[in-house]
């Protein structure tokens, strides 16, 4: 059977991924959808462990040392809000939704959220919002940001090929197990039954 979740084979910083009126393939999509996320963190060394809440995301800037990496206004504001519990939620929407429109996270924006710069491959900007989002989502139950968060990721996956630096496997780690969870705790709501 060929694979259903294809949203990782292209790097999507340079053909973006829609996902307009997107088909359901049933129990295989989340099959392959689970298989995509183990078989990157093999790619990259790592392998699927499963969490049980958010609680990776605490000191997260101290833990994984990557305040070197936050160099932009967008990086930086996302570094801000992933440390604070009461987070900027307009900005937060504000960005989400530029998202979802442009399928890039910009490194400055202006007072109207328009991008100031043409630059957005950083890939730590999206790292960030994607575990972001997932905290929101947690804490939230709000399945927009899992949502965005899973785009987020399949962005950061598609570019896989590209060096990541030893800080950005840790978060991207970090993120997809997070989203994995997330994913996990949708499917026992759904009260989907399948083993991943």
């Amino acid at each position: 059977m060929s694979n259903t979740y294809t949203y990782t084979e292209t790097d999507r910083l340079i053909t973006k991924e829609h996902y307009h009126y997107t088909p359901w393939h049933g129990i295989q999509f989340l099959t392959d959808y689970f298989e995509n996320r183990c078989s990157f963190l093999k790619k990259i060394g790592l392998s699927y462990t499963p969490i049980s809440n958010n609680s990776p995301l605490h000191n997260i800037s101290e833990k994984y040392g990557i305040e070197g990496l936050c160099t932009t206004p967008t990086s930086k504001k996302l570094l801000e809000l992933i440390d604070d519990t009461s987070r900027d939620s307009e900005w937060i929407e504000r960005l989400l939704q530029r998202f979802e429109v442009s399928k890039r996270i910009y490194s400055d924006y202006d007072e109207n959220f328009k991008p100031k710069s043409k630059l957005y491959e950083q890939l730590i900007n999206y790292i960030l919002f994607a575990l972001i989002l997932l905290s929101e989502q947690q804490n939230s139950d709000n399945y927009r940001y899992l949502n965005t968060a899973l785009k987020l990721n399949d962005l950061v996956i598609s570019t896989y090929e590209k060096t990541l630096e030893k800080e950005l496997k840790a978060l991207i780690n970090i993120s997809i197990q997070f989203e994995l969870y997330s994913v996990q705790c949708l499917i026992e709501k759904c009260q989907i039954h399948e083993d991943y």
